[in-house]
């Protein structure tokens, strides 16, 4: 498995989250507002990132060009390296 280094995370992203469930959506609008959504598999070693609460198992919401892509010959899902920077929320179940 990858170890980020510093205030960054690996998640696996996961089917984008609709941000406004409420709102009326006429033709392709609807895409315009959802966010990339990912579970978190590994927390770096910096600071920060452990005071922001972060823990492997959150579901974090972050911005849609964020990270680097990344893969590992073992997974068949879309991994990214995030900065702390770049994840704008921890979603609560």
């Amino acid at each position: 498995m990858i170890q980020p280094i510093g205030d960054r995370v690996l998640v696996e992203q996961l089917e984008k989250a609709i941000a406004a469930s409420s709102l009326v959506f006429t033709g392709d609008s609807e895409d315009a507002l959802r966010i990339p959504k990912g579970k978190v598999l590994v927390i770096g070693t910096g600071k920060n990132v452990k005071k922001a609460g972060i823990v492997v198992g959150d579901l974090v919401l972050f911005t849609e060009y964020a990270g680097e892509r990344t893969t590992e010959e073992s997974e068949k899902s879309k991994l990214l390296l995030l900065n702390l920077s770049d994840i704008l929320a921890i979603e609560n179940e």
